[in-house]
């Protein structure tokens, strides 16, 4: 039987705008998906950025408040607290500063062990985490005196407050007097030994995280020392910066990254300085309870604190690239 051309026509036709919808239908899914997986990776790249950048400028806090420092001693007029006119009749010479180191402490909700200015006459200024009182801090003065003979002493001023409340400090409240924020005379210049280290340069050194000397709660903190000159380049003394690592974490929980996205901070050594992975990166023992390794720093009072090597923590992601 004679087939019809108009049906050959039409079936013909048919075929051709089915190859073409399906063609058409497998290029729109391939450029959909294409077009998913590249939003998907610029998102994931931008937030990647922005957590990058909040981290950094997290982490910077300290480095920023040090040099803001260092700037501000090299304005005309500051001198070492002996020559300051206020400096013979008290602690009055010291209180600008003081109120400059409370404030970058307040900045940073008190995550800073201590800030610090101690100056090559022995004099310091100190606003610090209270050691054995969670909760309060203190800000304080000590200037280095010496009588006609010779006979060093030194007189002292200090306020503690809390760090919520900011309230004083009560001794019948709080079970006796706070402790002086202030050290001996020989620990002061011990303190100032660094700048031997620096060749006495315009410089900062930064120290890998040691362990805080506290018998109720080790911690372990960044330190940052630079020297600190006045504008006529005289050697007033150094500045000092500790910042408290177990803070991190809290931190890195609270970037931009998505809900199921995990946040490790590894240092240049390649050990943890946080994470919010749920697995232990800090750990914490007496002396003889931990084994220590390369990756534990000991106090001088017993205490031993060990951060994990990245290449051993139990987070298989970041074992992949480590």
């Amino acid at each position: 039987m004679a087939v019809s051309l108009r049906i050959v026509i039409g079936l013909t036709t048919a075929f051709i705008v089915l190859v073409v919808a399906s063609v058409t239908l497998a290029i729109t899914y391939t450029v959909s998906v294409n077009a998913v997986r590249d939003t998907g990776e610029r998102l994931s790249e931008a937030i990647s950025s922005t957590v990058s950048h909040e981290v950094r400028s997290f982490m910077a806090r300290g480095e920023d408040d040090v040099l803001a420092l260092k700037n501000l001693t090299r304005v005309p007029g500051v001198t070492l607290p002996p020559d300051h006119p206020e400096f013979a009749t008290g602690e009055g010479w010291a209180l600008p500063w003081r109120h400059i180191a409370r404030s970058m402490g307040m900045r940073v909700n008190y995550t800073y062990s201590s800030i610090s200015l101690i100056f090559m006459d022995g004099s310091l200024i100190a606003s610090l985490d209270h050691q054995d009182a969670r909760g309060w801090y203190i800000d304080g003065a000590q200037s280095a005196r010496r009588l006609p003979n010779g006979t060093e002493y030194r007189t002292i001023t200090q306020t503690e407050f809390h760090t919520v409340t900011k309230q004083l400090w009560d001794n019948a409240a709080q079970g006796g007097p706070p402790p002086r924020v202030v050290h001996d005379m020989n620990s002061t210049r011990t303190a100032l030994q660094p700048l031997q280290f620096m060749g006495f340069r315009d410089t900062c050194i930064y120290f890998p995280p040691s362990i805080d000397t506290n018998d109720v709660r080790p911690r372990l903190i960044l330190y940052g020392i630079c020297s600190m000159y006045n504008y006529s380049n005289v050697l007033l003394g150094t500045i000092n910066i500790g910042v408290f690592l177990d803070e991190l974490p809290r931190f890195l929980q609270g970037t931009s990254k998505t809900p199921n996205t995990h946040l490790m901070l590894v240092d240049s050594y390649r050990m943890l300085l946080g994470s919010t992975y749920p697995a232990t990166a800090l750990e914490y023992g007496r002396t003889g309870e931990l084994r220590q390794g390369q990756n534990c720093v000991a106090s001088s009072d017993g205490w031993v604190g060990c951060r994990a090597f990245a290449r051993d923590y139990p987070y298989p992601p970041m074992q992949a690239v480590v």
